[in-house]
């Protein structure tokens, strides 16, 4: 199967330097939801057609596994989608058909493009529908006495009858590769926008007799596109419950699916619960039995089972062990590790640092790059001086020690094992 995936729209109405295919749903730019359902397919041929901003869209797609089955075809002159189809049909195989799409519909589901593509005559043209509550704005599908399309008229054209249907043009398309070669060559600019559009094959398809078949997509918000950055907010939360529904379906325990947010892979065990407000971004895991309270962002990290994430804490690129209390207001920065029956309580800011069992930060601490042992007590205010304005440099707290209130351990710097330091010291 070859596929066309239409994405050379500037996105003037975003209001963005940003090329409108590069504005992320979930964590993740739109034209790679879209890329990520097409590859599921399994595809000989993925035609990306880009505009201008060709360079930034490439790095995007770059990260791809299967970026070889990726072929950009550049369209110098936005001159419309059928242009957009007529530059990439030379490099279609003629021996399979093709699924057209567009790179701003992130919600279109596998299984509803596996449903579109299944072949079911020869010549195939198979149209994506959908049906709505309310049809403004769209193009509306006329279909015949065989339920077959007859046509598709848009708004400003249609009479009032027409206005009454509920059946939508989406664009979306499977078709014979040998008959959209030909009609594209046929579509003619004939309008106030000087444009060629893809639609105009219709009436090449009726004068060779071939029926178009539609195919209408069970959810019809598979289908949104996104032109404004409302459009995209509203997405964004349309997303964001569906996958909140899904993890709930998996068994994870959401106190309000309307207040939740993936922009990432998130992997969770049994028995974790998660309150309102809370963000992960990136690869994060969660154990079993971890309780994670309200607005935490937890990005790129893994906690280990029975822990306790507690409001308004921040948690980056590190580990957290089991049955370990961090937060409230708890800041985890890069590379920090905290082993199991630990607490890092309120106002406690780490960088870049290993903390051993059963030890603990309970107030207003700054600890970065460094080791602390099995069993230590560090005291409220306590900073580990890492920075001399030049380079950075350790400080290491062994077994059972004991930190007083308001240290600063000026590094490089060691504390002996079952060493007390008092309060004040520096």
């Amino acid at each position: 199967m070859n596929v066309i995936i239409l994405a050379a729209g500037k996105g003037t109405r975003m209001k963005s330097s940003l090329p409108k295919v590069l504005h992320q749903i979930g964590g993740k730019a739109l034209i790679s939801h879209v890329i990520e359902s097409v590859i599921a397919l399994k595809p000989t041929k993925i035609y990306l057609i880009v505009g201008t901003q060709k360079k930034e869209i490439e790095n995007e797609v770059s990260s791809f596994e299967k970026n070889d089955l990726i072929t950009f075809v550049e369209q110098k002159s936005a001159l419309g989608t059928g242009h957009a189809v007529k530059i990439a049909a030379p490099h279609l195989s003629q021996s399979q058909n093709t699924l057209i799409l567009f790179g701003d519909v992130p919600l279109i589901n596998v299984s509803s493009l596996k449903k579109l593509c299944k072949k079911e005559s020869n010549p195939v043209f198979k149209l994506m529908t959908a049906i709505v509550s309310d049809p403004s704005g769209y193009g509306r599908i006329v279909r015949n006495e065989n339920d077959l399309i007859e046509r598709c008229v848009e708004e400003k054209d249609s009479n009032s009858e027409e206005k009454k249907i509920n059946e939508i043009n989406t664009g979306i398309m499977f078709i014979s590769t040998e008959k959209i070669k030909s009609w594209v060559k046929k579509i003619n600019n004939d309008n106030s926008q000087k444009e060629y559009y893809l639609l105009d094959i219709i009436p090449f398809a009726k004068k060779d007799s071939i029926p178009i078949q539609p195919i209408v997509v069970e959810d019809s918000r598979e289908i949104l596109g996104v032109n404004t950055l409302a459009q995209k907010s509203k997405m964004e939360r349309i997303f964001q419950y569906k996958m909140a529904e899904k993890f709930a379906d998996k068994g994870l325990e959401i106190a309000d699916l309307n207040r939740f947010d993936v922009r990432g892979e998130l992997v969770f065990e049994n028995d974790v619960k998660i309150d309102v407000g809370c963000i992960f971004v990136g690869n994060v895991f969660i154990g079993k039995g971890t309780t994670i309270e309200p607005y935490c962002v937890i990005k790129d990290s893994s906690i280990a089972n029975g822990s306790q994430i507690k409001a308004f804490t921040n948690i980056e690129n590190s580990i957290v062990g089991t049955n370990t209390i961090i937060g409230p207001y708890s800041r985890l920065r890069l590379n920090s590790t905290v082993g199991d029956n630990c607490k890092i309580g309120n106002f406690v800011e780490t960088k870049n640092i290993d903390i051993k069992e059963y030890s603990k930060a309970s107030h207003l601490s700054y600890l970065g790059d460094a080791k602390i042992g099995k069993r230590v007590n560090i005291g409220a205010g306590t900073i580990t001086c890492n920075y001399d304005g030049n380079y950075k440099h350790q400080t290491i707290i062994e077994d059972d020690a004991f930190i007083g209130s308001n240290t600063e351990l000026i590094a490089p710097v060691k504390v002996k094992k079952g060493a007390t330091v008092g309060a004040g010291t520096t």
